[in-house]
């Protein structure tokens, strides 16, 4: 019995072992690695998707600190109302629905005023 026991778990490891080196690596954890179309669809729906925009929103926030604060020229996080944020956040998805969440979100940070000290 302890035999078939070892064998069980030395399989395990091996099956859990080839599981985690198929994954891909990954760049962006989160809601930016996710398509542009998960947030185009909770930005017209926000009605039954308030929590999921505002994780998206909040998401693109931190990103977007983030960036602040390695990259020059800073960029004025708040150049533009939250509500005109969403909305170019919306618009680069519907035009590029093939394009990660991140690439929309760094596509506003580009486009959002220098940040002048």
């Amino acid at each position: 019995m302890k035999y078939f026991s070892r064998i069980g778990a030395v399989a395990a490891l091996i099956s859990w072992a080839s599981v985690a080196q198929a994954e891909p690596k990954w760049g962006f954890m989160g809601l930016g690695a996710g398509g542009c179309p998960d947030y185009a669809v909770n930005f017209e729906i926000p009605t039954n998707s308030k929590e999921n925009l505002l994780g998206f929103f909040s998401w693109a926030q931190g990103y977007m600190s983030g960036l602040n604060n390695f990259l020059t020229p800073k960029r004025q996080l708040n150049g533009i109302s939250e509500k005109a944020q969403k909305t170019e956040l919306y618009k680069y998805c519907v035009a590029h629905p093939e394009k990660t969440f991140s690439a929309s979100v760094k596509n506003l940070y580009d486009n959002l005023p220098e940040l002048n000290p």
